[in-house]
């Protein structure tokens, strides 16, 4: 065999082998991209509507992506919201549809729901209407808020001792304006404490000299009363006041 032949022969195989190499690691790179790529605008959707883990169908993310819009709408910032909102779920079934947002600021957290309801159009559109837009009337970016333990001891100060406390952030007792709050109802005592407090009262005034047997009589009919009033209270959590109303108690 001729060297020169040889040699070419050697060189040819080295040539075909090394573009074969290249034409594979191309076309690997290739549906690696496309199976990076397939699902690129499903999780742009995602993180539009901050979704994180969420698998949402074009329909959720479209419901998700507009109660977005209302929020904003409302006075929300985009920056504060990318920061401080969180898509917890979409639900989209006949007659129920609803997307919750979890929202948190200096350690407070709290859900706020979204109904969604709509009309049609005279051309036979649809368009979506969001509670939202009315739940966070006149919101704005909340950024300073008062501590747990200040919000606590305020909602004291204001109802007494009171079961466990929540936060809520939505239209507040002022119409037309957004705030976020701490708000809990008052302790009422068990009955038989007041029923034993209306005897003893009852007691003491019978014992007691020269009283109107009347008002013994009334009394003694607080045994099976209603009790003290309940009171319910909403601690604003960025200036601290609270605003104090009655409550009704179911027993």
């Amino acid at each position: 065999m001729n060297p020169s032949t040889s040699i070419k022969s050697l060189f040819a195989a080295s040539l075909c082998a090394f573009l074969c190499v290249a034409a594979l690691a191309q076309t690997s790179g290739q549906s690696m991209s496309k199976s990076l790529n397939a699902p690129a605008d499903k999780r742009a959707a995602e993180a539009k509507v901050g979704a994180g883990a969420l698998q949402l169908t074009a329909v959720e993310a479209q419901l998700a992506e507009e109660s977005k819009a209302a929020i904003l709408a409302a006075g929300i910032s985009a920056s504060y919201f990318n920061k401080h909102f969180q898509l917890a779920s979409v639900v989209n079934r006949p007659g129920d549809q609803r997307i919750v947002w979890r929202y948190s600021i200096n350690g407070y957290e709290t859900t706020v729901n979204d109904t969604v309801g709509y009309y049609t159009t005279p051309t036979g559109k649809r368009v979506n209407q969001h509670a939202i837009k009315d739940t966070l009337a006149a919101a704005h970016d909340i950024e300073r808020t008062i501590t747990r333990r200040q919000a606590e001891r305020a909602l004291r100060a204001c109802i007494g001792a009171h079961d466990s406390a929540s936060v809520v952030f939505g239209v507040s007792a002022i119409p037309g304006h957004t705030t976020l709050n701490l708000t809990a109802t008052s302790r009422s005592r068990p009955r038989h404490e007041r029923r034993n407090e209306a005897r003893e009262r009852a007691a003491q005034a019978q014992r007691a000299p020269k009283r109107d047997p009347n008002l013994d009589r009334i009394e003694e009919g607080d045994e099976g009363g209603e009790g003290p009033p309940l009171y319910v209270g909403f601690v604003n959590l960025e200036t601290g006041r609270c605003t104090k109303g009655r409550a009704i108690a179911i027993n």
